[in-house]
């Protein structure tokens, strides 16, 4: 009889792995706080009757308040009429976010053979169901293919501090040693999390620039259909050593 392989739980980024900006980023000086999607929500206060110069400085007030913030809760703080707001957020996603192939379809493969499989961003939640909803992964209800979504404002921080990830664990009931991670950022996908002792780190480098230099725990692919044969294999090297 074959055996089974342990079915790790894998952490998913998203910017630069599932999905990636096209001609104009998101995150870019020349928007609203530095954020393309607060400048729609911008436009929708203007057109309550709010001055537009008033508009920025309203916002930075209201970022300095609530420092985890959702764009959820700049519809609530400034009335804004949700069902077009959102309709712009993602009319904006439609024309402006690229979705990788090889992405979504690694997710599929992974959730077919029954990996637990999260999120984990430093978009707040619905950002990264805006994202997800583009690639067809989700909507603004939720997500099937992911348990749970680990963003900034719900897990309170950034993947570039360990204490964003030792929460994502904690929150979730996660054996660090266990987890597998997915992503595009040598520093966020790989160094933080591998000072926490997770299990090992699949970086997508689509373009081969400046590969990153061999490590332990690290395996970096040109494309994530390489991931799950990569990972199986993995599995069952070390479960052969046990």
């Amino acid at each position: 009889m074959k055996k089974t392989l342990p079915r790790c739980p894998v952490l998913v980024d998203i910017d630069g792995t599932l999905t990636d900006d096209r001609a104009q980023p998101q995150i870019d000086p020349r928007h609203l706080l530095g954020n393309a999607l607060l400048g729609i929500l911008g436009d929708e206060l203007v057109r309550t009757g709010v001055k537009r110069r008033e508009v920025e400085p309203r916002f930075l007030q209201f970022t300095q308040e609530l420092i985890y913030w959702d764009y959820a809760d700049f519809i609530q703080r400034f009335r804004l009429p949700s069902a077009r707001v959102w309709a712009r957020l993602q009319a904006w996603h439609a024309r402006h976010i690229t979705v990788y192939g090889d992405g979504v379809q690694m997710v599929c493969d992974l959730f077919e053979r029954e990996y637990p499989l999260f999120i984990i961003s430093n978009n707040p939640l619905t950002g990264c169901l805006l994202k997800l909803e583009a690639a067809r992964l989700g909507s603004l209800q939720g997500t099937p293919w992911f348990g749970r979504i680990f963003c900034s404002n719900l897990t309170r921080g950034q993947k570039g501090r360990s204490d964003y990830w030792e929460r994502a664990f904690v929150s979730a009931g996660l054996d660090a040693h266990q987890v597998v991670v997915v992503g595009n950022d040598l520093k966020e996908d790989f160094q933080v999390p591998q000072g926490l002792g997770i299990r090992h780190t699949f970086l997508v480098n689509r373009q081969l620039r400046r590969r990153p230099a061999a490590a332990a725990g690290l395996t970096v692919v040109k494309s994530l259909d390489e991931v799950l044969p990569r990972l199986e294999a993995l599995l069952a090297a070390r479960g052969k050593e046990t």
